[in-house]
């Protein structure tokens, strides 16, 4: 009996204490039991709670979103993102995958990915999101701190194309009714809480609807009509943006100057390897040359003295033969440097985009 009773006790301090920690203290501390083995990293959470929102009426989801029922699929999801049909069978889905039956969920599962090119091309009413943060049921001490306060936030996907290569990143920001700005983590928080949505007012006086959704996913969020969204945009916000994509460009071109440098260090070493090589052999063919020549002075009789000059000939061949094999590499590695320059020349014309996926109003209870 006093066994169980520290037991007892001591569970329930475990969970006071996890209560109160912070849930980035949590996901660092990830203690390893049972229940921790099977819960979900970050991303695949996100992915579930993406999941739980788009197939509304669609799958029945487990209470942990481990797992779901696909029973249907939503009108528009099977099609990839070139239209062309998928084959996205119905049934049982895992993450991770528990039964041999279920379907393994992923990011690149192609029900996700139709999904989530389902949600990029929706429609969506311009709304201002009323964040509860008690229902979020983890402490999160930022956004506790705003608690009562309202504001604005904004995200913009940046598509940049650089030596013949894409990335892609989503900025996101959000300022409040103060003018404190907060930077692209605080604003993933505040779109990680459970709320819903208020319609606001269009310009044009038509009318809106108002919808509620448990899971705010900003997938969701990306095709405000801005010409009738009352969303002002303060100029803090935008430069909270701008340095995002500031900072997101000069690493890439770090890298590309590091790039650069580490094809250019592999020419030289090529270079300074193959004139080494080169040098060395017509250094020891210089070498024979002289002993050739000191033969035939001292040939004792007409046919030495001529095998002498033979030998003498044919090594001054082979030397001559080396040293236009020499120029003719540093020409071949002067071009290939030429050619590299060029290549980086064009490819470095980066190509940059940006786009506004939605600016909304949001406020945290």
């Amino acid at each position: 009996d006093l066994a169980g009773e520290i037991s007892d006790a001591m569970l329930n301090a475990r969970k006071a204490l996890l209560e109160n920690f912070d849930e980035d203290v949590q996901e660092r501390l990830r203690l390893r039991n049972m229940d921790a083995r099977a819960s979900l990293g970050r991303l695949e959470r996100l992915l579930m709670r993406f999941t739980r929102a788009a197939l509304n009426g669609h799958a029945s989801f487990d209470e942990d979103d481990t797992g779901f029922l696909l029973s249907s699929l939503p009108d528009g999801v099977v099609c990839d993102q070139g239209g062309n049909p998928t084959a996205i069978p119905l049934g049982r889905y895992e993450l991770p995958r528990r039964s041999e039956e279920a379907h393994i969920y992923r990011m690149a599962h192609p029900l996700a990915q139709g999904l989530i090119d389902h949600a990029k091309r929706a429609p969506l009413t311009p709304s201002k999101l009323v964040l509860d943060y008690d229902a979020y049921g983890a402490k999160v001490s930022v956004i506790e701190a705003l608690r009562g306060q309202t504001g604005t936030l904004m995200v913009q996907h940046l598509r940049i194309q650089s030596l013949g290569a894409t990335e892609e990143h989503l900025l996101a920001a959000a300022i409040d009714a103060d003018g404190n700005v907060f930077d692209a983590d605080v604003t993933d928080r505040l779109l990680g809480m459970p709320g819903h949505t208020v319609p606001l007012p269009r310009i044009d006086g038509a009318p809106v609807q108002q919808s509620r959704s448990d899971d705010l996913a900003p997938a969701q969020q990306n095709m405000l009509d801005f010409t009738a969204a009352n969303v002002p945009i303060p100029p803090a916000l935008q430069q909270q943006i701008d340095q995002q994509k500031t900072l997101l460009i000069t690493d890439l071109e770090s890298r590309n100057l590091m790039f650069f440098s580490q094809e250019t260090e592999k020419l030289d070493a090529w270079a300074d390897d193959l004139k080494v090589g080169l040098e060395r052999e017509i250094k020891d063919l210089d070498r024979q040359i002289k002993e050739a020549r000191t033969k035939s002075k001292g040939a004792a009789t007409l046919a030495d003295k001529l095998n002498a000059q033979k030998e003498q000939r044919d090594l001054e061949g082979q030397r001559d033969k080396k040293r236009r094999e020499l120029f003719n590499r540093q020409d071949e590695i002067q071009a290939k440097r030429d050619n590299l320059i060029d290549e980086l020349e064009t490819q470095l014309k980066q190509k940059i985009t940006v786009a506004t996926l939605f600016a909304v109003e949001w406020e945290v209870l």
